[in-house]
């Protein structure tokens, strides 16, 4: 590895990646509406240029998905590297400089939305295929890497897609996605995740029926808030543990010499509040490592999408919102969906009804050491003092329907937060996002370096 990054100008890939992900960031695929056509025939264009072999794959509407290929022996089977093309919504407003489109250079960082998460991984993914393409590296396997439409949409134009339509395309033994956190700093290390689980969510699609204020009821959209308040409180306080969420406070556990810190994460795997002094003082640990390991062990009800209709004088007729609970540890999705129905229906008449529901169930992969190997080998070759712990998804990817194929899935995004204009991971989704150009370059250079391990 040291003699094919000898060969490489670092600082030129670096340029070359920032100027992918200005571009890239500049297509507005936030989901919904989640068009993906621009953003990925732009990728296309830019890898047949580079001469390697991609493929566009049309689906619905404005939305596409791209597949790219570096041929291999066959020797082994192939290895897949997977991101969404689309993003989560961002309001301009409230971004205090950039719009959330720009893709702006600012000479330090890129800003909009999709930097962080998760566009900014798959320019690195693309440019680890594209140097290998140029090195003319010998690969033991097929290494492909997919960018996919509805990532963060409640859709079926993506993964789904793929396996119904495009199986062989995306087959393989392995496949490394995006995760979550990126990084958090504990004990004066950066820390990286490599998870192997999602968790599982339940998305309602809620709506309300109201008349006009003069006839002294509450207006449709009062009605949804008040059933969406009544679904906050009713989830609130549940807490919950596991195995697999044990493993996570576990290896952190391991990595850090700091016995305060190691007595707090004990205390946070097991009581519902550990905001509370003495053993449980979290005020110790960072905020997003804070928030991150909360939402392992508590039920999350989160807004997708809020439409409360217009805000004319007799008051609102009919709303919709979709939102997304995610049960703790120890709850079914079927148990979760039937006490959100009751909590509906304890409203009495004025109450929104559930028009619609899905279950995204979660999932986990076995471990592998071969692969926690090579990533620390990576990762260290950028940043010396960082550690890889196991981690889980907060969120429900709907990568089940890979696993259910047989295909191992782990989420896996090198970003280190280094200065203080990056917020750790309450950057993630949230305004001004925005990631350093030489963050990126780390990113490329470590997703380089794994995999030619993983394919060689």
């Amino acid at each position: 590895m040291l003699e094919i990054g000898q060969k490489l100008d670092w600082q030129e890939i670096e340029a070359t990646s920032s100027k992918l992900l200005s571009r890239l960031v500049g297509f507005d695929t936030s989901n919904p509406p989640g068009h993906t056509e621009a953003a990925a025939r732009f990728l296309y264009e830019f890898l047949f240029e580079e001469g390697v072999f991609a493929t566009l794959l049309p689906t619905e509407g404005d939305k596409r998905n791209l597949v790219a290929q570096v041929d291999g022996s066959g020797q082994f089977d192939p290895f897949l590297l997977l991101s969404p093309l689309d993003v989560v919504k961002a309001d301009p407003s409230t971004w205090s400089e950039f719009n959330p489109f720009s893709g702006y250079d600012d000479g330090t960082h890129i800003w909009g939305r999709g930097t962080i998460a998760a566009k900014s991984l798959l320019v690195a993914q693309i440019m680890a295929v594209v140097l290998i393409n140029r090195l003319g590296l010998p690969l033991k396997r097929h290494l492909r890497v997919a960018a996919v439409a509805d990532g963060f949409g409640s859709g079926n134009a993506g993964l789904e897609y793929f396996v119904e339509n495009h199986l062989p395309l995306i087959e393989a033994e392995r496949c490394l996605t995006w995760g979550f956190p990126p990084s958090v700093e504990l004990s004066g290390k950066t820390i990286f995740t490599l998870s192997r689980a999602e968790r599982g969510s339940l998305r309602l699609f809620l709506r309300a029926e109201g008349k006009p204020v003069f006839f002294g009821e509450p207006d449709a959209a009062r009605i949804l808030m008040n059933g969406i308040s009544a679904l906050t409180a009713e989830f609130s306080a549940d807490f919950g543990s596991d195995d697999t969420t044990g493993t996570v406070y576990e290896s952190l556990q391991a990595v850090t010499g700091d016995e305060t810190i190691v007595r707090t994460l004990s205390a946070m795997s097991r009581y519902p509040d550990p905001g509370v002094p003495g053993d449980r003082d979290t005020s110790i640990l960072p905020d997003g490592l804070t928030g991150y390991l909360r939402s392992l062990n508590r039920t999350q009800v989160a807004i997708l999408h809020l439409n409360a209709g217009s805000s004319a004088d007799q008051g609102t007729r009919s709303a919709e919102a979709e939102i997304k609970i995610t049960p703790c540890p120890g709850m079914s999705l079927f148990d979760c969906g039937t006490r959100a129905v009751s909590t509906l229906e304890a409203l009495g008449t004025y109450a929104p009804y559930i028009a619609k529901a899905e279950q995204f169930r979660g999932s986990v992969s076995p471990p592998d050491d071969e692969l926690r190997r090579i990533l620390t080998g990576a990762i260290r070759s950028a940043v010396p003092d960082a550690e890889l712990v196991d981690g889980i998804c907060p969120f429900a990817q709907g990568l089940d329907i890979l696993r259910q194929l047989g295909i191992s899935v782990y989420g896996f995004q090198p970003i280190q937060f280094m200065d203080g204009l990056e917020d750790g991971a309450n950057r993630v989704f949230g305004d001004d996002e925005r990631i350093a150009k030489s963050t990126l370059g780390n990113m490329v250079r470590i997703m380089f370096e794994a995999c030619v391990r993983l394919a060689s």
